[in-house]
This record gives C-alpha cells, sequence and structure tokens, in this order.
C-alpha cells in the first residue's frame, strides 16, 4: 500500500467515526415522544342534548296509519326519556355522562337538581356507547346500545343506532302493543 492510499484510508476512516459520532449524538438528542403525553381521544363525559332521531323501522299504529321510515322524532324521545328530569320547560332536558360513568338527567338553565338516571359504559374500540336508565326515575328499566358509535369531535356531536328501541303507547297513543324500532340518534354535547 502507497503512503497515499495510507492517508486516504486514514482521512477516509477519520471522517466515518466524525460521521459515526455525530449520527449517535443525533440518535440520542431527538425527542423520541416517551416524555410528552399521549394525544388524548374524544372526553365522552359531558351534558348532551337530543340532536336528532330518524326512526329506520316503520310503524304501524294501526291498518291505515303507519309512520314511514325516516320520520323525524327528536321531540318524542327527548320528551319521553327526559320527562323524568322534571325541568320547567322540557327543551331544557340534558343527559349528563358523568366521568364515574353514572348518568343524570339535567336540566339546562334551570335551578332544578339533576336526577340520577341509571349508568353508561363504552366498549374499548368506542363503537357501542351504552345507557342502562334505572327504576326509578324511568317508569321501566331499560338499556339502549348506541351501536356503530360516531364521534364529529369538531361539532361535539355523537351519534349510532339504537336497535330495538321500544315504542310504547306512551310515546305514541294508540299504538296497539310496544314495538321494537331501529333509530339513528345524534346528541349535541354542550360546552
Amino acid at each position: 500500500m502507497t503512503h497515499q492510499s495510507k492517508d486516504y484510508t486514514a482521512t477516509f476512516r477519520r471522517i466515518l467515526g466524525v460521521i459515526l459520532i455525530l449520527s449517535i449524538g443525533f440518535v440520542f438528542s431527538c425527542d423520541d415522544g416517551d416524555d410528552d403525553p399521549e394525544p388524548e381521544g374524544y372526553e365522552l363525559p359531558g351534558i348532551y342534548t337530543f340532536k336528532e332521531a330518524i326512526l329506520q323501522t316503520p310503524i304501524v299504529l294501526s291498518p291505515d296509519i303507519t309512520i314511514p321510515a325516516g320520520f323525524n322524532l327528536t321531540s318524542q324521545m327527548a320528551g319521553a326519556l327526559l320527562a323524568t328530569a322534571n325541568c320547567v320547560t322540557t327543551a331544557n332536558g340534558a343527559v349528563e355522562l358523568k366521568s364515574d360513568y353514572k348518568l343524570f338527567f339535567v336540566c339546562l338553565n334551570e335551578s332544578t337538581a339533576p336526577t340520577q338516571a341509571g349508568v353508561w359504559s363504552v366498549n374499548t374500540d368506542t363503537t357501542k356507547l351504552s345507557l342502562d336508565m334505572a327504576k326509578p326515575p324511568l317508569p321501566t328499566a331499560i338499556s339502549l346500545d348506541i351501536n356503530d358509535l360516531t364521534i364529529d369531535e369538531v361539532n361535539n356531536v355523537i351519534g349510532g343506532r339504537i336497535s330495538n328501541f321500544p315504542i310504547t303507547s306512551d310515546l305514541y297513543p294508540g299504538l296497539p302493543a310496544p314495538v321494537l324500532v331501529d333509530v339513528d340518534i345524534k346528541f349535541q354535547k354542550q360546552l
């Protein structure tokens, strides 16, 4: 090996060594994010008002009267479920999901005391929200599963489909027997 090639080899090794040291320093100086908190998912606890409830199964009230699929029954469902909130103004009724998984009926903009109505839960992949409402305050205990849960974080709206929601004569007078229907439902989170 010539003297000149030895110089190139030594210079190359020095350059390679400097690159290696700089690379190691760069790797250890980079923040791997372990110290940073993970981005949090949408916080489900909060106060919600009914935004929309759309019937997906027709209801036959009599041979001549059918409520078609696609019918907006928001006010009927809100009135029926929140009647036990005892709000001075029915439109002020809302559902509160507490961080301890208790469910309350509340009255917005009123001094009416909240009514504990049961408990709530959500599955691990956040696709099903369960509302287990108790008797009392409801006349009959009812468990509602909101499946295919969607969360619109920008507009603070959650929604999904309730399958086999019991429609009774309390909701529609004249209904000969309770009917199980599917309802697409949305709730607006109040800030």
